[in-house]
This record gives structure tokens, sequence and C-alpha cells, in this order.
């Protein structure tokens, strides 16, 4: 009979039951939170909201980052060469191609 009764015993099943829910917040907190929160007024919350000029929105991300040289690459000449060289190019035989290695031609 105690073997029965500790297998039933909930803190021996503590496995079989779903974790508890996570509400987001501690609950000993959560008491004093809604009491301090129900007796705040409209004004006192109104008054603590500060206007955002329309020209600061997109600029918070951007205090965040180190600032640090950004480094740039230059494809322009890449681009133009590649260009020219299709725009010259009367057929396939005057397609650039790579050469094999010395060690892949067959002797």
């Amino acid at each position: 009979m105690i073997n029965s009764y500790n297998s039933l015993h909930p803190k021996n099943n503590w496995f079989l039951s779903p974790p508890p829910r996570f509400t987001g917040h501690h609950p000993h907190y959560s008491q004093h939170h809604h009491a301090t929160s129900s007796s705040q007024t409209s004004s006192s919350v109104n008054s603590s909201i500060v206007p955002v000029q329309p020209g600061e929105i997109g600029f918070d991300g951007k205090m965040l980052r180190k600032a640090m040289a950004r480094k740039t690459v230059d494809y322009n000449s890449s681009i133009i060469r590649y260009l020219e060289n299709s725009i010259w190019q009367r057929n396939l035989t005057d397609g650039r191609s790579l050469q094999p290695d010395v060690l892949y031609i067959p002797h």
C-alpha cells in the first residue's frame, strides 16, 4: 500500500505534469506591480512620455554601433572591363577562358 501511495503522490510524479506557464515576470513582483500601476493616474503616465521629433526616429540604431571606418571595394574597373569585353566579343572564341595548369595537361 505504501508503494501505491508514493507512486500517486504529486511530489513523486512531478515529471508527468506539464511545466508551469511563464508569464514574463516574477510572481512576487506582479502583485506590487498591479497595485502601483492601478494607483497611477492618466496625467502621471502622460507626463512621462517624451515627444520625439520626426528627424530623430531613424538614428537610434546608429548610436549603438561602433564608430569605425568601413572598408569599401571599388568594383567599377572590373565591371567596365567586363562590359567592354562583352561588347567587343565577336563570338565564343573571343571569350576569356582559363588555361589548365601544367600538371593537368597529358604528356
